[in-house]
């Protein structure tokens, strides 16, 4: 029978809030202590994940709001995030309304910074609501 891990770890972050340490948890369900502070950690990013777009929907209303983002909130690779922020390219209309060719000419700027920013801004874009942007 596969094990339901999504209840187990919700089960672990329960006991660690409730003052367990790692070693009993683990004990508890056959787990070294090292892999339940992981596999809480774990938990714990998601969740905060979450909290961040439903922060992020709650702001933007309309299609000028999402474009008013900061690039900040990105994923990007560090290269592609450093040269955004030297080049000023700091929110998402920025970026979108930046050619391709620009973004060549920036100095340790590839195809594949290039390519990051576009699915960044894509994937943005379909998780607030707006299709086909960015890409």
């Amino acid at each position: 029978m596969k094990n339901d891990y999504k209840a187990m770890d919700k089960e672990m972050v329960i006991m660690r809030e409730n003052g367990h340490t790692y070693r009993h948890i683990g004990d508890k369900f056959g787990l070294s202590h090292e892999r339940v502070r992981q596999r809480i950690n774990k938990c714990k990013r998601i969740e905060a994940g979450e909290n961040k777009w439903e922060k992020l929907r709650e702001l933007v209303q309309d299609y000028n709001d999402f474009l008013n983002i900061s690039f900040e909130e990105l994923d990007l690779t560090i290269r592609a995030h450093n040269a955004c922020r030297h080049h000023g390219l700091t929110t998402i209309r920025k970026l979108i309304e930046t050619k391709d060719k620009e973004f060549m000419r920036i100095p340790n700027f590839g195809d594949k910074a290039l390519r990051s920013i576009r699915n960044e801004i894509s994937a943005l874009a379909e998780k607030l609501g707006f299709r086909g942007v960015g890409g």
